[in-house]
Parts: structure tokens; sequence; C-alpha cells
């Protein structure tokens, strides 16, 4: 089944794993497959290179998780954070 357009992303979490996920989603999107329109970023002055490249390609970046989620401007959460978050930010999703 072909995809009609590609599957929306939000990264919660742009350090540690967050790497990871940055260089995939940029792999998926090559692809046509995945876009990443949102990220969560607790500290942006800690990441503000990567938060100016990120917004300079059109992601959206928020610092509270709950205004992302509100927002609603992607298919999915891709979540990079401590693992007893997780559960939590599921429930609020």
């Amino acid at each position: 089944m072909a995809i009609s357009r590609p599957v929306r992303g939000c990264l919660v979490g742009i350090g540690g794993y967050g790497r990871t996920h940055l260089r995939a989603f940029a792999e998926l999107e090559e692809e046509g497959l995945a876009k990443l329109t949102a990220v969560v970023v607790r500290n942006p002055a800690k990441y503000a290179g990567q938060v100016a490249e990120l917004e300079s390609n059109g992601v959206k970046c928020f610092t509270k998780y709950e205004d992302a989620i509100g927002e609603r401007n992607f298919d999915f959460l891709s979540l990079c954070t401590p693992l007893q978050l997780h559960r939590p930010q599921v429930i609020a999703a």
C-alpha cells in the first residue's frame, strides 16, 4: 500500500537518544515516508544551533510537552525522554 503523504512526527527530546531519532527522521524524510513537524526541547539554549536549524526547516519547536500535544500538528510521537515519563506522556497524548 502506497503512502499518500509522509506521516508527520513530533520528537520529544533531541539530546541523547533524540540525536539518533533526528538522523532517522532525516532518512525517512529523504525517502518521502515521514516528516518531522515538531520537537519538544526543554532547554532550547543548550541546543540553540539544532533548534535554529530545525526551525529553519519548518519544524515547530516547543519547550513544553503539553503545548506540543495541544497543537496536534503531528500523526505520531517519538519519545526520547526518561523511561518513567513515557507512560504519563502517552496518556496525555
